[in-house]
């Protein structure tokens, strides 16, 4: 009786070890980038491509060794035109004017326009930074999200209300679930 007890202690032991994936700090991050795994998404909505990754603590831990805010989700967005010859920015913009507008709305009141969707709840943008670069064709947002206390779901949605991108709401759904650790 005792051997079968030891054997069933060794194979959950195993079990448990196997399932708990650890990874190396260059095999790490290039699981996170990944679009396989579900916290890169890539999802075409209209004329835009939305490239949206969430990057777990221990993946911007990696890259600065400033201290992070550990009770927010983090998220890179990148919103580029189906045609690279476009700009985001300039796109349909008719004036000086109206150009100015759009790439004060994408530097400020972009922010206001994304929530992000956890266990039913929506959850404003807390973190918002725009990266202003005229040098390419996709640009790029920094976001965070406050992270609900005790979450149930593995899925996060982000959620885009923006009335220069879509007359709908664009959701893009990031699956959080199965994050292997970091070896140190």
């Amino acid at each position: 009786m005792k051997v079968v007890k030891l054997l069933l202690g060794v194979i959950c032991f195993v079990l448990v070890v196997s399932c708990s994936r650890s990874l190396e700090r260059d095999e790490y991050a290039r699981w996170v980038k990944d679009y396989n795994n579900g916290l890169h998404v890539r999802k075409k909505f209209s004329e835009f491509v939305y490239d949206v990754q969430y990057q777990p603590i221990q993946y911007l831990s990696l890259q600065s060794s400033e201290p992070l805010e550990r009770n927010l989700h983090y998220f890179v967005l990148k919103i580029s035109l189906e045609d690279p010859a476009y700009d985001l920015i300039s796109y349909q913009a008719a004036s000086p004017e109206e150009l100015q507008q759009r790439l004060y709305y994408f530097s400020y009141h972009f922010q206001e326009d994304l929530q992000l969707e956890q266990d039913g709840q929506l959850t404003p943008c807390v973190l918002f930074h725009f990266e202003q670069s005229d040098l390419r064709s996709d640009r790029t947002f920094v976001l965070g999200f406050e992270r609900l206390p005790n979450p149930e779901s593995t899925q996060l949605r982000l959620m885009i209300q923006s009335p220069l991108l879509s007359t709908l709401p664009i959701k893009i759904n990031t699956n959080v679930g199965d994050i292997p650790s970091l070896k140190l």
